[in-house]
């Protein structure tokens, strides 16, 4: 072992020497001869221990002048003279005074030093002008630390086993602790820091210039001081200082409140939040900023939160109505600050929403404002407003989405006619609303209309009305195949196939019809029976139950050459193609376009098949060879169409616009006497002039105003259709549960259904009770004999 050190140690110093390799070879011989030496003599050399010397122990006197030669170095070390002491000899000087036993005289005498130092600080810092003291106290810490780091390196070795013995403060800790003793804890000082750090963090606050590397510096030592545990930061500034945070915003609310408006309020408040923000970064503790924060925050938001929505004139309402994007944003980014309190902008949205939604209503609720196209317009533009402000205002909080949802909900479902207006609406948007859009704003009105259609609950009011004016569009011939598909695949991803199954199928007959009426004409017998008639004949073949608005009592009587050339050949060819079948003509919902000569002038006419009928009669010519006058009852009696249907469509031919006829009585009614004649003064600037239909409800009141598509319908009552499918789909769903469930008690059941039935519309527990007791009639289930609030299922 001794042979290898010695090798180590010879290749080591050749290798931070410049010798060469021939002296290293020298060397090494030599080394290994002298060791050779050594072990060869071994056995007869005799190796003598002698005994330690103890040495006597340094005794007071001798201690005391060893620490008079530290003293001395530490009060040098506080005049920043430490560049001319010989820190290896203080080192030393400290090492064998722990050694010899003197820790304790140490130990003390270098706290005596940092006390009296200490107090004299404290001394002078009494003199101090109150202007210079937070910069004079800063520079007297930090010549401390200077100080007692210097010290501790010199006494290291007592703090590495004096102190760890004994179990008492370090020295750093205890120089930092006279320090704070004897200078921070004086009452005058103290005092006087406690102010001047709240005065200059006051002036900040109001706009003036402060020194913060002053204020950082006094912090930062208060923070250090702590260094045994003692809340001196918080205890000599945090706590005061939040306490006159809290005083100085309160009584700013007060100003701001009296003085800005809302937008106003939310942009100082912000600055507020700002300026704390760069002045914790700036000096004041990171532990602190929450705690500011939560006093900002209490001051300035949550205790005033719903005031502040609510202020007149320029609060959350104003904000939405005038469409202030950037303020809502501002209101809800300070809102957000505490979310508890977005409950206040919320819930003033959702009221705001509906009451404009309700205005909406009550607006159409009156007959001369009866518009639904204009009706969904506007609840269209109200919801894409509100989206927008929830999309970008409010960052699409899912909150804020179920409030606006509802408050859409709330307006819209206050009676049936929201669904009837939207079915209005979009037969409007099949009809012209789209001519001239490109595709992709069609595709958006769309979407527009069904994100309304989504709002509505009653889902099965809209079918019914959407049926009824999708059948007139298909029969007119006016619908583009795309839009009307487009449209039904939306309806069907919000409810589902058996929604549109009806639909689908009024589609499905009109590509029937179209084959079958090529078949028609195909045919050789149907073309003998037509023969060569000037007349352009199609008929649409409807199958019962899927279209609307058939009717048994639609009854008229055609013309011969109409009924001999064109119904008849007709008949026999379907009869003869679908054996079994039975053919049902509904004259109401068909059309005719017929060719009237007016003098020199000649019109085609779009007309309906009554009104038709009505004119072919005055072809025949009277006694006298002219154009014959007819009475009302000659018409009646010959046509036998329904007596509101006939004075309707014999109305229509003779309003001041499209006066085809002429009757014998003046005003707007038709009087049981009146008598009818052509009317060949009659004149348009159209070729072709479409002769639209009055209301019933102008029949009735002897009014003849001219009616859209629309006018005529009552959306106040659910039609009767819709009832008749409510009750079928309620009782269908009550039957289904209990035939799964077997036994179900009233509520369950109650619960069950309504559920079921939700997706289609909205209904009333009386009703439900009324088909459950149709059921119970009818032998489907039963009351249990023991409990009469429970159902069982019969079999």
């Amino acid at each position: 072992h001794f042979f290898s050190f010695l090798l180590l140690v010879i290749e080591s110093c050749v290798d931070n020497s410049d010798f060469g390799e021939s002296h290293y070879h020298s060397i090494c011989t030599k080394s290994f001869d002298h060791v050779r030496y050594i072990m060869s003599n071994r056995a007869t050399s005799r190796m003598n221990i002698r005994p330690y010397k103890v040495q006597a122990l340094m005794n007071r006197e001798g201690a005391e002048k060893l620490w008079k030669k530290l003293e001395t170095a530490i009060e040098e070390i506080y005049k920043r003279n430490s560049s001319a002491l010989f820190f290896e000899e203080l080192y030393r000087t400290a090492y064998n005074l722990v050694l010899q036993k003197h820790g304790d005289m140490l130990y003390q005498g270098v706290s005596d030093s940092f006390h009296s130092h200490s107090q004299t600080v404290c001394d002078e810092l009494l003199k101090v002008a109150d202007t210079n003291l937070l910069s004079e106290l800063c520079v007297a810490w930090e010549d401390n630390k200077t100080t007692i780091s210097k010290v501790k390196d010199i006494v290291m070795y007592m703090d590495k086993t004096y102190i760890l013995n004994q179990k008492v403060v370090p020295v750093y800790c205890k120089g930092v602790s006279i320090f704070r003793e004897c200078v921070i804890y004086d009452p005058v000082i103290r005092e006087k820091m406690r102010r001047l750090l709240l005065e200059n963090i006051s002036a900040e606050r109001n706009g003036e210039i402060i020194d913060t590397e002053t204020i950082k510096g006094v912090l930062n030592m208060l923070i250090e001081l702590g260094i045994d545990g003692e809340r001196v930061y918080e205890i000599e500034f945090e706590e005061l200082f939040l306490s006159a945070s809290k005083s100085f915003y309160r009584e700013e609310y007060l100003s701001y409140s009296a003085q800005f408006s809302c937008p106003e309020y939310i942009k100082k408040v912000e600055m507020r939040f700002a300026e704390e923000a760069k002045r914790v970064n700036h000096y004041l503790s990171k532990t602190t900023e929450p705690k500011l924060r939560a006093i900002l925050n209490s001051e300035l938001v949550s205790d005033h939160a719903e005031s502040l929505v609510e202020m007149e004139y320029s609060g959350c309402r104003n904000m939405m109505k005038e469409n202030q994007i950037d303020n809502l944003k501002g209101l809800y980014e300070l809102l957000n600050r505490v979310p508890t309190c977005l409950e206040f902008l919320y819930s003033c949205m959702g009221e705001y929403v509906r009451a404009c939604g309700c205005a909406i209503v009550a607006h159409h609720d009156n007959p001369k404002d009866n518009q639904p196209v204009a009706f969904v317009q506007s609840v269209i533009q109200l919801k894409y407003k509100f989206d927008n402000i929830v999309q970008n205002c409010f960052q699409n909080e899912t909150k804020a989405v179920v409030v606006l949802k509802n408050a859409v909900e709330h307006f819209l479902n206050m009676d049936n006619k929201s669904a009837a207006f939207l079915a209005v609406y979009v037969d409007d948007l099949m009809k012209a609303g789209l001519k001239g859009c490109t595709d992709v704003e069609a595709e958006e009105k769309i979407e527009q209309a069904i994100t309304v259609f989504r709002h509505i609950h009653d889902k099965d009011v809209f079918e019914s009305y959407y049926k009824t004016h999708l059948s007139k569009r298909l029969l007119s011939k006016k619908y583009s195949d795309e839009l009307e598909k487009n449209v039904i695949s939306k309806l069907k991803s919000e409810c589902g196939y058996q929604f549109t199954g009806k639909i689908e199928g009024m589609f499905a007959d009109v590509r029937i019809s179209n084959t079958l009426h090529e078949d028609f004409y195909a045919d050789e017998e149907s073309k003998s029976a037509f023969g060569d008639a000037d007349i352009d004949f199609e008929v649409t073949v409807l199958t019962s139950g899927v279209w609307p608005s058939t009717s048994l009592n639609a009854t008229c009587v055609l013309p011969v050459i109409i009924q001999q050339r064109c119904f008849d050949p007709f008949s026999a060819f379907y009869v003869k193609k679908h054996s079994g079948r039975k053919l049902t003509w509904q004259m109401h919902v068909g059309g005719a376009e017929v060719r009237g000569k007016f003098g020199k002038e000649r019109r085609d006419l779009g007309v309906s098949t009554y009104q038709m009928c009505i004119l072919m009669m005055f072809n025949d010519p009277d006694s006298s060879g002219g154009s014959p006058t007819l009475s009302l009852s000659q018409i009646r009696n010959t046509l036998q169409i329904s007596e509101p249907e006939l004075l309707r469509h014999l109305l229509s031919l003779c309003t001041p616009k499209y006066r085809v006829l002429m009757k014998s009585s003046k005003g707007k009614g038709i009087a049981e006497g009146d008598t009818f004649s052509v009317n060949f003064g009659f004149t348009s600037k159209l070729r072709r002039v479409k002769i639209p239909l009055v209301s019933m409800k102008d029949v009735n009141a002897s009014s003849a105003k001219v009616s859209g598509s629309s006018q005529g319908e009552n959306f106040d009552q659910l039609p009767a259709s819709v009832l008749e499918d409510r009750r079928h789909i309620i009782e269908a769903a009550i039957v289904r549960i209990m035939k799964a469930r077997k036994v179900l008690s009233h509520n369950d059941l109650i619960a069950e259904v309504l559920r079921q039935v939700s997706h289609r519309f909205s209904v009333e527990v009386p009703v439900l009770k009324k088909r459950i007791e149709a059921l119970i009639d009818r032998e489907y289930i039963m009351r249990d004999p023991e409990d009469r609030k429970t159902y069982k299922y019969l079999a």
